[in-house]
């Protein structure tokens, strides 16, 4: 991944799904994306996923 791709994410505060658009990459190589309030940030590969089926897949798995 890289500043630019559009990821898909769990939004716990909004509690709903949403895609984002990653915007830095920090030292240790994450990624990340700062939203337009300050509620809204995500730091992490491992949560960030390339499109909403695959989000979807990630969470079903942890919930069968």
């Amino acid at each position: 991944m890289k500043p630019g791709d559009k990821v898909w994410v769990w939004d716990n505060h909004a509690h709903k799904i949403r895609p984002i658009e990653l915007s830095y990459l920090l030292p240790d190589g994450r990624m990340g994306h700062l939203g337009n309030d300050v509620n809204t940030m995500y730091v992490a590969n491992v949560h960030f996923f390339p499109t909403r089926e695959a989000l979807c897949e990630h969470y079903r798995k942890i919930f069968e």
